[in-house]
């Protein structure tokens, strides 16, 4: 890190660091004399995550942030947005906005040049699987509660597998006793694991087949 003599633009730089909590943790990585054409400083935000309500964006690798003192503006590198002093609070709005605009286009093949050429840096440093596993629909599955366990529900799904859904992803299965069958909507992340699951029904059981034999309707003449 370079360092310089205290200047206004430094000062303006500590002020943008200050003003805005959620990046109380960025880690200043480059300091230089502050030129119009060239960042006063360039900062790693220790996160990789941004959420905007339920839509979470994931990245690859921790985002940079370029601070222009004299033009008190601030951009996200490679993403294409310069923002103003103050609204730091939009970075986790307009990245996720970015994104799914270019996603779109991309999907409707209607990028320019130099949309695709963003399009290009950004679809590389997001976690592209895991945004695709959240963007999954929910799917009707029917399964049997076979028992509590410490870390969340074992869970036998009607294909025969078993496997342990988190209390996170899906509390109303505790109001489900053991054997008990039921059905819900369920959406499926890495690993084919449960990550959101809801509309919780208890199903009748199934007689054995030897009841369901003894119990067959026969036909006497």
């Amino acid at each position: 890190m370079i360092l310089t003599s205290p200047t206004q633009a430094e000062n303006d730089t500590s002020s943008f660091l200050t003003g805005h909590t959620s990046l109380a943790s960025v880690q200043v990585i480059a300091m230089a004399e502050p030129f119009p054409e060239k960042p006063t400083a360039v900062f790693e935000v220790q996160q990789k995550c941004f959420a905007v309500g339920d839509r979470i964006l994931s990245l690859e690798e921790k985002p940079m942030i370029a601070v222009y003192a004299q033009r008190q503006r601030f951009e996200i590198v490679d993403w294409g947005i310069n923002l103003a002093f103050g609204e730091q609070n939009k970075i986790a709005r307009e990245m996720v906005r970015k994104f799914l605009t270019l996603f779109s286009k991309a999907e409707r093949d209607s990028l320019t040049g130099e949309e695709n050429a963003e399009w290009v840096k950004i679809s590389q440093s997001v976690n592209y699987r895991k945004f695709c596993a959240e963007r999954a629909p929910f799917r009707y599955v029917e399964g049997e509660f076979v028992r509590t366990a410490a870390d969340g529900f074992v869970v036998t799904w009607h294909d025969g597998s078993s496997n342990v859904v988190s209390r996170t992803a899906a509390p109303e299965l505790g109001l489900l006793n053991d054997g008990e069958r039921f059905s819900a909507m369920a959406r499926f992340g890495d690993e084919n694991k449960v990550v959101a699951l809801e509309s919780v029904s208890i199903l009748p059981s199934i007689p054995d087949a030897k009841e369901m034999w003894e119990t067959w309707p026969v036909r006497r003449s």
